[in-house]
């Protein structure tokens, strides 16, 4: 069960990765969201988020949604392929190497960091870490939102 809402204060990142599908192998845009002006906070297991969030984060990209994870035992926003298969958020954060957990500068300097246009402090139900987004934060390409392709 994830804890309750807490509150997170801006700045708010969504962070840009790649990783291969388990199912069909393709190669798939996946997001993360992230808090924190110092050592940022990676929100995973997002199991409830303010609605203008949710647009914002569908609007770059739109293979993100709530889904059931058996592992967790509950709902939460995941990242999903074409093919109907979904990436569950602990393969992407907490394995080495996965799409938000680099183990090396370069390749936190493959992701792409995204500032979002939210002030403030906004509640999220969420397991929040501190790990690698230190290294993501000052190693990742740097993003303005009118850029984005």
């Amino acid at each position: 069960m994830l804890p309750e809402s807490e509150d997170y204060t801006a700045p708010f990142y969504l962070l840009r990765s790649s990783e291969d599908c388990w199912k069909c192998g393709t190669s798939c845009r996946v997001v993360a969201l992230a808090s924190g002006a110092g050592e940022p906070f990676m929100l995973s297991s997002i199991e409830s988020m303010p609605d203008e969030f949710l647009l914002a984060i569908t609007a770059i990209h739109p293979d993100y949604e709530l889904r059931y994870s058996q592992m967790v035992g509950s709902r939460y926003f995941m990242n999903t392929c074409k093919c109907g298969a979904h990436f569950g958020d602990f393969y992407l954060f907490s394995e080495p190497g996965g799409a938000f957990f680099p183990t090396e500068d370069d390749e936190a300097a493959e992701i792409e960091v995204i500032e979002l246009p939210f002030h403030g402090s906004y509640p999220i139900a969420c397991s929040p870490g501190i790990g690698t987004g230190g290294i993501i934060l000052r190693h990742g390409k740097r993003i303005a939102l009118g850029d984005l392709k």
